[in-house]
């Protein structure tokens, strides 16, 4: 039925099978900016469109599309993750307003697609290797693409944590601001045995996916619209408990944690030993997770005087499985289990600590902290990071956008 194939979000009530829509549309949309240098990424690249008069953008599906050409064997590991590890910031702006920015744009990405999507989805959409053990590595690592054209997307779960209603309504100015990271990321997406430093990575495109639903309708004068932004805080470890504090919005929905080897960040990309890069939340030493003497053992946040949870996550004498099954609860996962990260996979691309914040009204204070313990200092950076509610409401009359404004 045709019905089935348009998304009630997008739709109020009517008596067509296809709720008054006319047609579906993919554009592919080139930035302003080349973005193209020598052929590589390079500087910022930006995005810059406005929807017509009819038109619905669903950013659900929008997405990034690279095309690339190598000049040699390319090992499995280097490719894994590439479509995230492009860039290194971001911005969207809706009508000039800047509604959502990342300055983690690999680290977001990864961890709002970790959150909202099971391991299924990721290991056909975006690229996530799950490697779990030294056979998988060296498994990957036998595994080589020839060389020749390769195309990788990139979804814009930095920005936001995507929601099959972030449907953005006629005549909008739409602005996306994309900061490409060095040597086209492949700095980042190196995994197993670092980068070859034989391949060549030759540029070809970057555009934009988007996808339009075209109504007949008239535009109401007011649309709302719910983004749950990230903001992550990056901070050094330097001892074998780790206390952290940041100034948040007051429209915190959540808090999550996570850990990433310091060698992740180009100190040390040659071990064939290195399992994990910036693509895993892990770090050098934590090979089994269980048993490794820098091992993560306990976790809570604070927001303003909450505790959260109640009980501080712990790892200390039964490992990670209660940790493992409060992160499902926690990130909604049990109400679809369906292809979920197992819980090897989950400790193996590094565990996320994850809670949902739950205020008293009135309650404004916007003080947030982590606290953990190790069992020794771990070579790792801590990432806190705040999501919050960004509420932007699209003022228009008869169907001519007045103004846009964001809650905070």
């Amino acid at each position: 039925m045709a019905s089935i194939n348009i998304r009630n979000e997008l739709f109020g009530q009517s008596e067509s099978s296809n709720k008054e829509c006319l047609s579906y549309v993919i554009n592919k949309t080139r930035p302003i900016t080349s973005g193209i240098v020598s052929n590589s990424l390079s500087g910022d690249i930006i995005f810059d469109f406005t929807t017509g008069a009819s038109e619905w953008l669903d950013l659900f599906n929008t997405h990034l599309v690279y095309k690339f050409e190598t000049n040699t064997l390319v090992d499995f590991l280097e490719m894994d993750n590439y479509g995230q590890c492009l860039f290194d910031r971001g911005q969207l702006f809706f009508n000039g307003v800047m509604v959502s920015s990342s300055n983690n744009w690999t680290q977001d990405s990864i961890l709002n697609k970790r959150l909202q999507f099971g391991a299924d989805y990721n290991k056909t959409l975006n690229g996530f290797g799950y490697i779990n053990d030294a056979a998988d590595q060296a498994a990957a690592t036998a595994n080589t693409y020839p060389a020749g054209s390769y195309t990788v997307t990139e979804f814009l779960d930095a920005l936001f944590m995507r929601s099959p209603d972030v449907i953005i309504p006629p005549n909008t100015n739409i602005r996306l601001i994309l900061t490409t990271a060095a040597t086209n990321g492949i700095n980042k997406s190196g995994r197993g045995d670092g980068v070859n430093s034989a391949m060549v990575i030759v540029a070809k495109e970057l555009y934009l996916n988007t996808f339009l639903v075209v109504k007949s309708d008239p535009v109401p004068d007011n649309v709302k619209l719910s983004l749950i932004t990230t903001d992550s805080f990056k901070s050094s470890i330097t001892s074998a408990s780790l206390d952290v504090q940041h100034m948040s919005k007051p429209n915190l929905v959540r808090l999550s944690a996570f850990f990433i080897d310091v060698k992740a960040f180009g100190t040390d990309l040659t071990s064939a030993d290195k399992l994990f890069s910036q693509c895993n939340f892990r770090w050098d030493t934590d090979n089994s997770y269980a048993t490794t003497t820098d091992k993560l053992n306990t976790l809570y946040f604070k927001a303003g005087q909450h505790q959260l949870p109640n009980e501080a996550f712990d790892a200390t004498t039964y490992g990670l499985l209660e940790m493992y099954n409060q992160y499902n609860v926690l990130s909604n996962k049990t109400l679809d289990p369906s292809g979920n990260e197992t819980p090897t996979e989950w400790a193996q691309m590094g565990p996320i600590l994850t809670v949902k914040v739950v205020k008293p009204i009135g309650d404004t204070s916007k003080n947030i902290e982590v606290h953990g313990t190790f069992a020794a200092t771990p070579t790792a950076y801590a990432y806190l990071v705040a999501h919050n509610e960004q509420i932007v409401e699209f003022i228009y009359q008869n169907g001519v956008p007045l103004q846009t404004n964001k809650s905070f």
